[in-house]
């Protein structure tokens, strides 16, 4: 049996973002009740983020190099994610 794709419009994915910073529950939680994956809530999140408080913002900010701490002091994975481009190249 094939699975068929979910279509999710961005209204709903920008209200689904702005109820994590807003509602002080856990992605996790708000992933279940929406009955998405917090990995794709995550990239909502990113996406829809107007503050610029991505996953590797604070209080490092994104596109400032290493980030402190990092093993290796690599790149947040969020900015080499996106560096990728949509074709992951």
């Amino acid at each position: 049996m094939e699975k068929k794709r979910r279509y999710f419009p961005d209204e709903f994915k920008r209200q689904a973002a702005k109820r994590v910073e807003t509602s002080g529950q856990s992605i996790m939680d708000i992933a279940a009740e929406l009955g998405v994956h917090e990995t794709q809530l995550r990239r909502w999140i990113r996406q829809f983020s107007k503050s610029g408080t991505g996953a590797c913002a604070a209080p490092h900010q994104a596109g400032a190099g290493p980030v402190p701490g990092r093993p290796g002091g690599g790149q947040c994975p969020v900015e080499t994610e996106a560096a990728k481009g949509p074709d992951g190249a």
